[in-house]
């Protein structure tokens, strides 16, 4: 995180930060009274780590001509939540009809001077300089009707800016990594390892392709589990992990295994969780994700799983352990909790045990708690002697090894034998020398 961004972010007033929370989480407009002004503050507290990324997204993006506006985002994010479930390619071209006819529109009505103005006169100058870029600072815009800021430059609306934008929109929303689709003819496409959102898929899609689902049935026996192994103490300090802390919501929990290291994946924020879960408290925890994505969150279940991991890996046991590792680094604070999770009836809220209850009650992040466990248990070695040893694990290995050292004992044995033997011959020779001299001895007398 560049100090630039960093200061940029603290220019974001505070009554911007409070429009952000309104476009992506719904949460109501400061009425005026102290308790709703505590709580703003409290939210924009939880999201520091979030605005960072906010800004650190939109610094991506140069937006130019129709689209370089301050307020247009909230358009974009409003109309990709009314329509979840809609392919990407219907919602691009609905918004490139509706944003070039109300364009036409305006610039017939509009006088040719009011185009020549400086962007500031028109949009309402920026809070972060060179930052054009569409930091919220208007109400929520309704999708049926286009601000007239998104209008403010003649000519027509391109496909590609419109899918830019929605991909911003859906970034920022979602905390995701993507990219929209381009041409396909390129090697750029095929090389790139940034997920695609193509646009013959919704934004529902494109998230249950890019979140892990498995099968809660967890057919495979099931073994006892520690889960004091899966702390990020332990696995710092005995597992010799890495822990990289990311923002991208997909690679929660990632583990990353090379040749000189081993990165385990950690989605940095947890403020962004947080308050995304308490913008969902009116609903059931097992709301589905698309009528999630109308509110601008994932599904409650998904947000409760994630942030039990993020107990698991930093419980408050470790609370002073893990304050002083998040001073060290620039990520988000809220990690070290403690999060307000609601009572649900169908969560078993006991220690875990055994593997069965982890694939019950993960059914997102459980193959990589049970590697990241499994890692744990048996570190993978990262220098020379332990890969020596780690290749002489197998059963072949382990039978010659034993023939040898059975060699070796009978050898030993053989030999201590022999020598016992010599000892005891060379004994009697002495002893039998002793008494043939001292007969000599006496006869001569």
């Amino acid at each position: 995180m560049s100090t630039e961004l960093t200061a940029q972010t603290k220019r974001i007033s505070d009554s911007t930060k409070n429009e952000v929370a309104v476009q992506l989480w719904g949460y109501a407009q400061t009425s005026g009274n102290e308790s709703q002004a505590a709580s703003d503050a409290n939210r924009r507290t939880k999201l520091d780590a979030f605005f960072d990324y906010f800004v650190t997204e939109l610094g991506k993006e140069h937006w130019t001509a129709a689209l370089d506006s301050e307020t247009s985002l909230s358009y974009f994010v409003a109309y990709l939540k009314q329509a979840p479930g809609k392919p990407k390619k219907e919602l691009k071209d609905e918004l490139c009809t509706q944003i070039n006819s109300q364009r036409t529109t305006a610039d017939n009505q509009a006088p040719a001077a009011s185009n020549n103005r400086p962007l500031s006169a028109r949009t309402g100058t920026s809070e972060i300089p060179g930052q054009n870029a569409g930091v919220i600072t208007n109400a929520p815009v309704s999708p049926s009707k286009t601000p007239s800021n998104v209008l403010m430059n003649p000519g027509v609306v391109s496909a590609v800016l419109v899918d830019r934008k929605l991909c911003l929109a859906a970034r920022l929303m979602l905390s995701i990594n993507l990219e929209r689709e381009k041409n396909t003819n390129t090697n750029q496409q095929q090389q790139s390892l940034c997920p695609i959102w193509k646009d013959d898929m919704s934004i529902v899609e494109l998230v249950q392709r890019q979140i892990p689902q498995y099968s809660t049935e967890y057919t495979e026996g099931f073994s006892a589990i520690k889960t004091r192994k899966l702390r990020a103490r332990y696995l710092e300090n005995h597992a010799g992990l890495k822990i990289i802390y990311t923002r991208r919501f997909q690679d929660h929990l990632k583990l990353v295994i090379g040749e000189n290291k081993k990165t385990l994946h950690v989605f940095e924020l947890a403020g962004f969780l947080d308050v995304s879960y308490e913008a969902l408290s009116d609903l059931p925890v097992d709301t589905n994700l698309e009528d999630s994505l109308k509110r601008g969150c994932y599904n409650p279940a998904l947000l409760r799983e994630t942030i039990m991991t993020i107990q698991i890996l930093f419980p408050l046991s470790d609370k002073q352990w893990i304050e002083k590792r998040l001073d060290k680094k620039s990520v988000d604070k809220r990690l070290a909790g403690p999060f307000n999770l609601r009572f649900d009836p169908n969560f078993d809220n006991r220690p875990l045990t055994n593997t069965r209850e982890l694939y019950l009650r993960f059914p997102h992040w459980a193959v990589r708690l049970h590697m990241i466990y499994e890692e744990a248990e048996d570190p993978t070695p990262m220098n020379w002697m332990g890969r020596w040893a780690e290749r002489r694990k197998a059963s072949r290995h382990v039978f010659w090894l034993t023939f040898v050292a059975f060699l070796v004992a009978i050898t030993f044995g053989i030999t201590a034998t022999v020598l016992g033997c010599l000892q005891v011959w060379i004994s009697w020779k002495s002893m039998s020398n002793s008494t043939a001299s001292t007969t000599e001895i006496m006869e001569s007398h």
